[in-house]
């Protein structure tokens, strides 16, 4: 059995999640970041990071009517359009531009900030900052996050670059762009995380 078939985009799950926000006091209009579940039951490290990645640019272009994923070896996507009104066009993707490293779970969820008042953590940032979704305090993250996630000791997560598809395009604009995935042995899932922000 291949990569493909064996990585499941669990739909249904991605959104009963999105249902469970917005029931309480998270509505999706003000939530910054995009979240997809997939079941990954042959695990193989980096290779199965790579590919939720990937995943989820396809998932993300059959919600904009645009099904599949374009492969492509543009090396530099700021000036590829995402949108031609009223259509939205394709997002595309190089994968030899893709490049993510390892992060703590720890320096993940951290709620702790900076000098400046920002969060060390990006994820935090994305969540609890004004900027970006405004949609809930610390103990609001600290909450979901258990949820998702109640054994941070089970998780592998990467964070990635941005600069490998036209998805980042509005983010790298203006107002930033953020993409992790996540890995929980316990259950077999990966988690993508991604958002790129505008106004």
């Amino acid at each position: 059995m291949n990569e493909e078939e064996q990585m499941k985009y669990l739909k249904e799950e991605t959104c009963q999640f999105e249902k469970k926000l917005c029931s309480k006091k998270f509505p999706r209009s003000r939530l910054g970041l995009d979240y997809v579940f997939f079941e990954e039951t042959d695990y193989r490290g980096y290779s199965s990071h790579r590919k939720a990645a990937l995943e989820f640019i396809k998932v993300k272009n059959d919600e904009r009517g645009v099904p599949g994923i374009l492969y492509t070896d543009l090396r530099y996507f700021d000036d590829l359009p995402i949108i031609h009104d009223p259509i939205k066009l394709i997002y595309a993707v190089n994968p030899e531009l893709m490049y993510g490293k390892p992060i703590e779970a720890d320096a993940f969820f951290s709620v702790e900030k900076t000098d400046k008042n920002n969060y060390v953590s990006g994820y935090a940032q994305t969540f609890l900052d004004s900027l970006y979704s405004n949609i809930g305090d610390e103990a609001d993250f600290l909450f979901w996050n258990d949820v998702l996630f109640p054994d941070k000791t089970a998780l592998t997560i990467y964070k990635w670059n941005d600069n490998w598809s036209n998805y980042f395009s509005a983010g790298r604009e203006w107002m930033g762009t953020f993409f992790w995935t996540i890995y929980d042995i316990t259950s077999n899932k990966l988690i993508v995380i991604g958002c790129s922000l505008t106004d």
